[in-house]
């Protein structure tokens, strides 16, 4: 059989594809294009044999739908199985070969495969370890801004997304730390990698899109990209973030005119409210409306059955991490906070009869200082890792990561059972970014600002009233004690 009437047979069961345009389709002269599936085989039997040391050899199967190396002139033995540097190498030489396509101008002949570079190149260079240098073209407006034109905008952040979602989960089972210079202003910075820190580079570059300062084809619809990229900010526990993305996408709909009852709108607004954390974990009474009922507080008591911490009490909701990591304080060592979020982002533990503990990290909810008073938080700390300190931790702050599961599924504090795990009817005030539309904003700030220069006269020496801290941000709120000292 010649080279052509194997190509033809090929291209009749699909697997190549071919421009028969030159010389009005002459066989001799017919351009064949090897489709992404069977050239990365081909391309994994080929490195092989470049890596015949590092291989191991497995017979039972054979891709006889494959062109035979002895075809092309070449000493062949069938590979299965091969160790992972022949994975890397090819993924290496597909990831060195598609980013010379990158900056080609888009024709009919190279349609096809810029459109297979921009959707799989990221993810070739994950498996080759090129580990920063895909950060650098995950956060690179060029490189974002074609692959958005080129895959459209719905497809490409969702593309972009899962990118950025697999180098987290490398990273993360690597503990390597990635870095990336950034140019701010002409002043190069180095920037490391996080999902989040990724994500939110995307949310900047679909704002400069939907403000025409970044040309991208077909770009309607920019809120729904945003709103995408705020809910992978949620599963990062990333609120603050995704509520930012969350209002430039409502800001986009109001723009374009959508009216209130708008399915954007109203799925917009419960995205905010599911991100906005109001109301921390406390303790709260017993008998309290505010106190939380566990979904599946029957399972949770079988001792460490996994059950994630969603609430009966109020539906599509959970007992929720308010970071993705712990927060090193001063006198308190490492402390997450717990808050009362989506049900998707539900904190999955299990209890043993003394600790509720997180399955992800051991980490153990512990009453914040040992203080059994109302309105006291609940957060994670890290839990025990030996026997040893198991027992010392049953001690520790009077007791404070030892909780019961009550009959109608409430959890209360061993050394207090007239309290519960509940909701604060107050939110927290937290740090957030200076331009956010969450900034709280002084009513009186002018005044504030004149008693803070009388301090400064009288040596700090309180000679007027106090102002009340009202906001003019959120009308009819001000700032409050929530517990006393």
């Amino acid at each position: 059989m010649s080279t052509h009437e194997l190509l033809e047979n090929l291209r009749k069961i699909g697997v190549v594809n071919v421009d028969m345009r030159a010389n009005f389709g002459k066989i001799e002269d017919r351009k064949y294009r090897v489709n992404h599936d069977l050239m990365w085989q081909y391309g994994r039997q080929c490195a092989s044999l470049l890596n015949q040391h590092h291989r191991v050899l497995n017979e039972s199967k054979v891709y006889s739908w494959l062109p035979s190396l002895e075809f092309l002139g070449l000493n062949y033995i069938q590979v299965e199985n091969q160790k992972d540097t022949t994975k890397i190498e090819w993924n290496a030489l597909l990831a060195d070969q598609y980013q010379t396509y990158i900056d080609e101008p888009i024709n009919d002949e190279n349609n096809k495969i810029v459109n297979i570079v921009f959707s799989m190149l990221p993810s070739h260079m994950m498996n080759a370890l090129q580990l920063n240098e895909v950060f650098s073209f995950l956060v690179n407006e060029g490189f974002v801004k074609k692959r958005l034109s080129k895959l459209g905008l719905e497809d490409g952040i969702i593309r972009h997304i899962a990118d950025i979602e697999k180098l987290h989960k490398i990273v993360s089972a690597k503990n390597e730390m990635l870095t990336v210079q950034c140019s701010n202003n002409s002043d190069f910075s180095t920037s490391k990698f996080s999902a989040i820190y990724c994500l939110n580079c995307i949310a900047e570059i679909l704002w400069k899109i939907y403000n025409g300062e970044v040309p991208v084809n077909h770009c309607e619809n920019v809120h729904q990209a945003m709103i995408q990229v705020g809910r992978a900010l949620q599963k990062y526990s990333s609120w603050i973030d995704a509520i930012g993305c969350f209002t430039k996408a409502l800001e986009m709909c109001h723009t374009a005119g959508f009216e209130d009852n708008h399915v954007d709108i109203a799925r917009i607004l419960k995205l905010i409210e599911c991100s906005s954390l109001k109301k921390s974990i406390v303790l709260v009474p017993i008998k309290s409306p505010e106190r939380l009922i566990l979904k599946n507080a029957h399972i949770l008591r079988h001792q460490n059955e996994e059950v994630l911490l969603e609430l009966s009490s109020h539906p599509e909701h959970s007992i929720a991490p308010m970071g993705d990591k712990f927060e090193n304080t001063m006198y308190h060592g490492p402390v997450l906070e717990l808050v009362f979020g989506p049900k998707e982002n539900s904190v999955c533990a299990t209890y043993d009869g003394d600790f509720i503990t997180r399955v992800d990290d051991g980490a153990v909810l512990n009453v914040a200082h040992g203080s059994f008073v109302e309105g006291v938080s609940v957060v994670l700390k890290p839990g025990p890792r030996t026997p040893r300190e198991r027992e010392k931790h049953k001690k520790i702050m009077n007791r404070s990561r030892c909780f019961i599961i009550n009959s109608e599924g409430s959890i209360s504090p061993l050394a207090a059972p007239f309290l519960a795990i509940g909701i604060s009817p107050y939110s927290n005030l937290r740090l957030i970014k200076r331009n956010s539309p969450n900034r709280a904003i002084f009513k009186n700030a002018k005044s504030l600002i004149e008693s803070q220069l009388e301090l400064k006269k009288t040596n700090n020496e309180i000679i007027s009233d106090g102002i009340d801290l009202e906001l003019l941000s959120h009308p009819g709120c001000s700032l409050v004690q929530t517990h006393g000292w």
